[in-house]
């Protein structure tokens, strides 16, 4: 029993590690795709972005969709453009998105197939998960901007009260993680800006830094896992690494770290 545990585990590391260099190279390849399109090498960044998204087992970030349908547009590279509007379709990225690519053959048969794919996202997707993180996103949103408004004399805050919406914030976080996993795009499908009618991140990285700066450095252990499985990127938890150093890798909590802003403001009045 014991040899059979220790094997398990050697090959869930492998996976892991596996499943690490491919994001870790997925990562690569659109780094040097945004720095070749930025040099006005929109062909040679196409190629990149081929690579990357030929990557076995890699699913694509949202934005970076939208960044490679956008070059696939200028370019008129059809084929690049019609595999980049499957995958957001999806991904759940509404219909109205993708009248941009109309001058392209294949459009008229992703029309068709368009409902299809929008099945499969229903099937595929946990919508409960995707309204309550958006939720708590607002939440953390109206709460930072009424914090922010407190330091600089706009308002007036209790310790009790930061101290209580913040571990609010905090635990509902929890929570969503315990009842339904990390909400990655993997499990919430892709975030559509309707206002400015593109594919965007989830504003899950600040919500994070939030709750991180406010004392809780939250599943800081899963990162790099969370990484290797494709449900943060590289760029976000290098954020939060800095926030972990910045607190010593010392997890104080909230009541502890928002005493200590509260008295900090307070010396400053």
């Amino acid at each position: 029993m014991k040899e059979y545990i220790f094997f398990f585990l050697i090959f869930i590391n492998l996976s892991l590690s596996q499943n690490c260099d491919l994001y870790y190279k997925y990562d690569e390849l659109m780094t040097q795709a945004h720095e070749l399109y930025n040099s006005k090498k929109e062909v040679m960044a196409s190629k990149k972005i081929i690579e990357a998204l030929d990557l076995e087992g890699i699913k694509p970030y949202g934005k970076h969709l939208d960044f490679v349908a956008n070059i696939a547009l200028k370019t008129k590279n059809s084929m690049l453009a019609e595999k980049t509007c499957i995958m957001l379709a999806k991904g759940g990225i509404p219909f109205k998105y993708f009248n941009k690519f109309k001058n392209f053959d294949w459009f008229v048969t992703f029309q068709s197939d368009y409902e299809k794919y929008n099945l499969d996202f229903n099937k595929e997707t946990n919508i409960e998960l995707k309204n309550k993180l958006l939720n708590l996103i607002d939440k953390d949103y109206a709460f930072n901007l009424k914090y922010h408004n407190w330091r600089q004399g706009k308002n007036n805050l209790t310790l009790e009260e930061i101290t209580d919406e913040s571990c609010e914030i905090y635990l509902e976080f929890v929570s969503i993680v315990t009842d339904y996993g990390f909400p990655s795009e993997k499990k919430i499908g892709y975030f559509y800006d309707r206002a400015r009618n593109r594919v965007d991140n989830y504003k899950l990285l600040g919500l994070l830094i939030h709750i991180y700066q406010r004392g809780e450095l939250v599943y800081y252990s899963e990162l790099e896992n969370l990484v290797c499985n494709g449900d943060l990127k590289i760029s976000e938890k290098k954020i939060l690494d800095e926030i972990y150093v910045q607190f010593e890798g010392v997890n104080v909590g909230v009541e502890h770290e928002m005493l200590r802003r509260y008295n900090l403001y307070l010396k400053k009045d």
